[in-house]
């Protein structure tokens, strides 16, 4: 009866934190990541907390220490995940903002990488992915080199050091190719954040897939492909940015015709571009292929702003009536204009 009082309280998990502090007071940050890892392992998902603490911590030490966890296969990723992920979201740590920036982390665990002389494959396309964004293209594209054809992460990197050479329409093919291979379940948070929980989510947007899509998007858009750009925003998830390329770059028979055929989607990305379509239409007087694209629960209110805006500039009308017919227009226009 006390054991199991003990799991439903998360009492186990609880004394392997507990033992994980104590190690980490004692500057034995091995052990205590080891320990953070295997109270993760029981469910307790306050242990990734720890886990960044300690990884944190770690970064501060000799590099002696780091060269060790550089040799561990289990520990390694772990760290270069914390890398890569702009030192872990630590905002709300108690590790103090002044221990050194996450540009310092990158060159420090790379060089204790390599003066282990850890060049594990597997984990070689995320080291490859801490340099380049640290800056390091000489030291990205020596792990790319050792990095696995077939990962798509070292694919991206390769992508992005074909841009930084101005190769862009060998990367523009790799991008590509990455959108409908980039495995679809794993969740990011701004960077690659590989060890982290929630990245079995496929409702996020937030995905390695619609990363690349929004990153293909912008460069299709600097490339004067506007259809294809707001297509892969819009797929990705931009709202904001999809909305910009079809207010103010796609002409309005591009904007309808894209719109037309996504029209057997019914999910709320393609009702929020309608409604910008039926908005844009709208100003340019073309009232009635406006209506087509105006959701159904505002169409009352759309016929009586036309209507006004038509009785009103009827010159053939009474002045007062007109006057009146533009007065109900405007209000019309001040309460449902947006």
């Amino acid at each position: 009866s006390s054991d199991v009082c003990s799991s439903d309280l998360g009492l186990a998990a609880a004394s392997i934190g507990w033992e994980a502090k104590i190690e980490l007071a004692h500057g034995r940050h091995e052990e205590a990541m080891r320990l953070y890892l295997e109270q993760y392992a029981t469910g307790d998902r306050s242990a990734v907390v720890s886990l960044r603490w300690a990884t944190g911590r770690l970064l501060q030490g000799n590099t002696t220490r780091l060269r060790h966890v550089a040799r561990d296969p289990a520990l390694r990723p772990i760290v270069t995940a914390y890398i890569i992920a702009g030192g872990g979201s630590l905002a709300d740590s108690p590790v103090p903002s002044d221990t050194g920036n996450s540009n310092q982390n990158d060159e420090i665990w790379l060089c204790a990488v390599e003066m282990a002389a850890a060049n594990d494959v597997d984990g070689a396309d995320r080291l490859a992915w801490a340099a380049y964004q640290g800056g390091h293209w000489d030291a990205a594209k020596r792990w790319l080199a050792l990095s696995s054809p077939h990962s798509a992460t070292a694919q991206w990197v390769r992508a992005k050091l074909l841009l930084h050479d101005g190769r862009v329409e060998e990367a523009t093919r790799l991008l590509g190719w990455l959108v409908k291979r980039f495995p679809r379940h794993e969740q990011w948070d701004g960077a690659y954040t590989g060890f982290y929980p929630d990245s079995s989510s496929e409702d996020s947007t937030n995905t390695a897939p619609t990363q690349v899509m929004g990153e293909l998007g912008a460069l299709q858009l600097a490339r004067g492909q506007y259809v294809q750009s707001l297509d892969l925003l819009m797929r990705g998830g931009y709202w904001l940015d999809a909305a910009y390329v079809a207010e103010q770059v796609l002409t309005p028979e591009e904007l309808t015709t894209y719109i037309d055929h996504r029209a057997a989607k019914d999910d709320e990305a393609t009702a929020q571009l309608r409604l910008l379509a039926a908005r844009r239409l709208n100003r340019l007087g073309r009232f009635d292929q406006a209506r087509r694209y105006f959701p159904a629960d505002m169409l009352d209110q759309f016929d009586r702003y036309v209507n006004g805006l038509q009785v009103g500039h009827d010159t053939k009308r009474p002045s007062a009536e007109r006057a009146d017919a533009l007065w109900n227009a405007a209000q019309t226009a001040r309460y449902w204009g947006r």
